[in-house]
C-alpha cells in the first residue's frame, strides 16, 4: 500500500472520529460557557503538554526503528523512563503546591493520555490500521464522554477529567505484565536511551517547547486575562484543531509504518507540499465558515472578536498543516534547528508580552507565530529538495 492512500485511509477513519469529537466540544461548550470552558480548557492543555512528554520522546523513535524487536524495545523503555520522570514530578509537584491544588493530576493523567497516543504510533508501525482507530477513539472520546456527564450532572468537570486521564496508567501495566520486572526494565531502558542519546535531547527540549508554544496560549488567558477569552481562544483552537488535525495525524501515523522508514525524499516532499494545501482548503471550506456562525450554535455568549478570529485561524491552520508533521524533521536530521525554532519563537512571544497589555498581545504573537511555521515549512521543502538530488 502506498504512502498516500495509506494516509488517506487514516484520513478519513479521523476526520468521523474528528466529527464526533467536535460535536461533543459543541455540547461541552454549550453546557459550560466560554467562562468554564475556558477553565477546562486550561487544564486540558496542561494535560496536553506532559502527554506530549509523557514518554520522553522515545516514540519518536519509532520512525528510524527497523524491526518489531526494535520497535517494543522503544516502547517498553519510553513507558518505564516516563513513569519514574512523572511520579517523581507529580510527588514533588503535592510537596511543593498548596493544598487543594490538583496540578499533579494535570501531569499523572497527561501520562495517562501519553499511552494511548504511543498505544497508536506502536500499531501503526505494524499497520494495523483498526488497532490504530480503536486507540485514538479511546484517546479522544473517552475525557471527552467523561467531561460532558460532568457537565451535565453538574459535577466539577476539571477533577473528574484528571483523575479519570490517571487511570490510562493501568492500561500498559496490564498489557505489558510480563516487562514488570523493575531490573529487566530498567537495563533495556538504559540500553534503549543510550543508543538513541544523539537525538533524544533536542526532540525532548522540542516538545517541551511545542508543548508550551501549542497549549500555553489557553492557562496564559485564564491567567493573565479573562477566563471567557480562554474559553473563546481554546473553542477556535478544537474547532480548527478538529479538521485539521484528522490530516496532520493520518501522516505522522503513515510516516511511522516501517514499510515507510527508508522512503523517497520526493515523496517526502511532495506529503508536505500536499498536507500545506489541503489543510489550508479543509480550513477555508469547514472550520471558518462553522466559527463564523459560533454564536448560533454555541450560545449568545460565545462571541469571539475578528482580530483574534482570524489570527488564531491563521496561526493553527500554520501550526497544523506544518508543526504537527514534525516527525519529518527525524527523517530530514532536522531535529537541533527545529529545537532551536522552537526556542526562537517563544523569545519572541515573551518580548511581545513584555511590550504591551496582556489582552493585547495575543493578536500579534499568533501572527508571528504563523510567520515562523511558514519559514519552517519552506526550510523542510528546502531541505528534502537537496537531499533528494544527492
Amino acid at each position: 500500500m502506498s504512502l498516500l492512500r495509506s494516509a488517506g485511509i487514516y484520513a478519513f477513519a479521523n476526520g468521523v472520529i474528528a466529527l464526533v469529537g467536535l460535536a461533543m466540544t459543541v455540547v461541552l461548550g454549550r453546557q459550560l460557557g466560554p467562562d468554564g470552558f475556558g477553565v477546562w480548557a486550561s487544564f486540558f492543555a496542561a494535560q496536553n503538554i506532559w502527554a506530549g512528554l509523557g514518554f520522553m520522546r522515545l516514540e519518536t523513535r519509532l520512525a528510524a526503528a527497523i524491526s518489531i524487536y526494535q520497535a517494543n524495545r522503544i516502547i517498553y523503555a519510553g513507558f518505564f523512563v516516563g513513569l519514574l520522570i512523572t511520579s517523581a514530578l507529580s510527588t514533588l509537584l503535592i510537596l511543593i503546591m498548596e493544598s487543594g491544588s490538583n496540578v499533579w493530576l494535570a501531569v499523572l493523567s497527561g501520562f495517562g493520555l501519553a499511552v494511548f497516543d504511543v498505544l497508536s504510533q506502536r500499531m501503526a508501525y505494524e499497520g494495523k490500521q483498526l488497532a490504530v482507530l480503536g486507540a485514538r477513539c479511546a484517546r479522544i472520546f473517552l475525557p471527552l464522554i467523561v467531561a460532558v456527564a460532568a457537565a451535565l450532572a453538574g459535577e466539577d468537570v476539571t477533577e473528574i477529567i484528571l483523575w479519570h486521564g490517571g487511570v490510562g496508567i493501568v492500561v500498559p501495566l496490564i498489557i505489558w505484565g510480563r516487562w514488570i520486572a523493575p531490573q529487566r526494565w530498567w537495563r533495556l531502558s538504559v540500553g534503549v536511551v543510550w543508543h538513541y542519546r544523539h537525538g533524544l535531547l533536542p526532540s525532548v527540549i522540542m516538545s517541551l517547547l511545542n508543548g508550551i508554544w501549542i497549549n500555553g496560549m489557553t492557562p496564559a488567558l485564564n491567567h493573565f486575562a479573562t477566563s471567557a477569552l480562554a474559553g473563546q481562544f481554546a473553542m477556535v483552537q478544537r474547532l480548527v484543531g478538529g479538521v485539521l488535525g484528522l490530516l496532520s495525524t493520518a501522516i505522522t501515523l503513515t510516516m511511522l509504518k516501517r514499510d515507510f522508514v527508508e522512503v523517497h525524499w520526493a515523496t517526502i516532499r511532495k506529503v508536505l507540499t500536499i498536507h500545506v494545501m489541503i489543510s489550508i482548503s479543509l480550513c477555508l471550506l469547514l472550520a471558518i465558515p462553522l466559527l463564523s456562525e459560533a454564536g448560533r450554535w454555541l450560545g449568545v455568549d460565545w462571541t469571539v472578536e475578528p482580530p483574534i478570529y482570524w489570527a488564531a485561524c491563521s496561526f493553527f491552520i500554520c501550526s497544523f498543516a506544518i508543526g504537527a508533521v514534525s516527525v519529518i524533521a527525524i527523517r530530514l536530521h532536522d531535529e537541533w534547528f527545529l529545537a532551536f525554532w522552537q526556542l526562537a519563537a517563544l523569545v519572541c512571544w515573551v518580548i511581545i508580552y513584555s511590550l504591551m497589555p496582556s489582552e493585547k498581545f495575543v493578536v500579534p504573537a499568533l501572527w508571528i507565530g504563523s510567520a515562523m511555521y511558514i519559514l519552517l515549512g519552506l526550510r523542510w521543502r528546502y531541505l528534502a529538495t537537496n537531499m533528494g538530488k544527492k
